[in-house]
């Protein structure tokens, strides 16, 4: 055990001199993000190496990374952005040691792919990778291939790759792909079906497939084409289940809008896959889209057709995930119209749909309980509906009165919006309510005066 807690005996023995074990040590036994002082030390340290002994120390870091948690290679990545680019040269004379000695992905650096397809071009650099055994070797391709898309995006490079995945992951940043797409029309689609068979598991290479906001207006053409707008959604569907999936809310706002049907589907993912954050989370997309009324039902018809043998599928659950508060508070209007407008369905109360209405917020459920009354509700069905269930703040601690005074002065303030005499018996039943909950508030004084909490 040396000086920074690393064990050299066992684990290290190949480093063969104490110079290497030193620098390897620093590399894996803390943070440099901040120690700028110490990065530049480092890479003066390394920047001497020779070329062998620099291989060794990669080999050291890629065998032994998962043992580090990826702190090593992290490190190593950040000291060799402080290399020149001069020395790097000199160091990586031979990409083949390095390829060998499974340098990390992330330790790819640009000045290495640059001198790299300087000295053996494009194609030379392709089939030294494809000719080694190397476990890094789709890495270093999707580095050669990004590298040369940016800098020559002829329709031949965009060829290879596709012909390259039959055997490798290669991950391209969206840019890259919207540029394969211009030089090798239906390479988006060709590329996305690729990869999704190699990372149906890996967030990280599905991320790439989703466009940023700027990214979404520069190639809103490419995005937009019915082929690729398809595969984006199967793409989505294959990422669902990952909870760390970011999709910035435009681009999940334009594929409902360009393909309505797929919220069937991502519906129906979400229930299956147990993920009610990814619905929450498109609840507001789907919300604010120009053609909601027909988005909602469609989710709404997919939640209510939903097997319920599906595990912990529960219809309020969905519905209120599809109808967060979040929602509630940004589209009141449109919830209520939407809750309201299906909640008889031929004649008889959806009561999971009531259900939600009576636990919106009460400004929002004095308005839904008014729109069903005008819309013909029956004062049979009227009283299924549960007229002051729980909702946002009403929750009590300490003495029950005051929560029961509260529901008894919302009882009060909805009749005060039940006028005419079409509402009579409506009226008649609030008042019957009311009294019950009168009569629950002094047995609640009395109780709490006998027997304080």
């Amino acid at each position: 055990m040396n000086e920074y807690g690393i064990d050299t005996t066992e684990s290290f023995a190949f480093l063969h001199s104490n110079e290497l074990i030193d620098v390897y040590s620093q590399l894996a036994s803390g943070n440099l993000y901040s120690s700028k002082d110490e990065v530049e030390l480092l890479a003066t340290r390394i920047s001497s190496l020779t070329n062998e002994a620099f291989y060794e120390l990669v080999k050291a870091i890629g065998e032994n990374d998962a043992e580090t948690k990826g702190l090593s290679s992290w490190n190593l990545q950040v000291v060799l952005n402080e290399i020149s680019s001069q020395q790097i040269r000199r160091l990586c004379t031979d990409v083949c040691e390095l390829l060998n000695a499974r340098l990390p992905v992330n330790c790819i650096t640009d000045n290495m792919i640059s001198f790299w397809l300087e000295e053996t071009g494009f194609e030379g650099a392709r089939s030294s990778i494809l000719d080694s055994s190397s476990p890094v070797a789709q890495h270093w391709l999707s580095r050669i291939y990004t590298y040369q898309a940016m800098s020559d995006p002829t329709s031949k490079v965009f060829e290879l790759v596709l012909l390259d995945m039959d055997h490798y992951r290669i991950v391209l940043p969206f840019d890259v792909i919207c540029a394969g797409e211009q030089a090798h029309p239906g390479f988006f689609t060709a590329y996305a079906n690729k990869l999704m068979m190699f990372s149906s598991q890996d967030a990280f290479a599905l991320q790439t497939l989703f466009p940023n906001a700027s990214q979404l207006e520069k190639y809103h053409s490419n995005i937009t084409k019915p082929c690729n707008i398809e595969c984006l959604c199967r793409a989505l569907l294959t990422a669902i289940n990952d909870e760390h999936l970011h999709v910035v809310p435009e681009f999940m706002s334009l594929v409902f809008e360009n393909n309505a049907i797929f919220i069937e589907q991502f519906v129906a993912e979400c229930i299956s896959a147990d993920n009610a954050d990814a619905l929450e989370y498109a609840s507001s997309m789907i919300w604010s889209s120009t053609n909601w009324m027909t988005l909602i039902d469609m989710a709404w018809r997919t939640i209510k057709h939903t097997p319920f043998q599906i595990a912990s599928f529960e219809e309020p659950r969905w519905l209120r995930h599809l109808i967060p508060e979040k929602v509630v508070k940004k589209f009141p209007e449109n919830v209520v119209w939407w809750l309201a407008n299906n909640s008889v369905q031929n004649g008889e109360l959806d009561q999971t749909i009531a259900d939600v209405g009576a636990s919106l917020p009460d400004e929002q459920k004095i308005e839904y309980l008014i729109t069903i009354c005008d819309l013909g509700l029956t004062i049979d069905q009227f009283k299924t509906v549960p007229l002051y269930m729980a909702s946002a703040g009403w929750s009590w601690s300490g003495s029950e009165v005051p929560f029961l005074q509260r529901k008894i002065q919302f009882l009060e303030e909805l009749k005060t919006h039940l006028n005419g005499i079409e509402f009579i018996e409506n009226r008649e039943y609030i008042d019957e309510v009311i009294r019950y909950l009168s009569s629950d508030s002094k047995e609640a004084e009395v109780r709490e005066f006998l027997r304080p909490f």
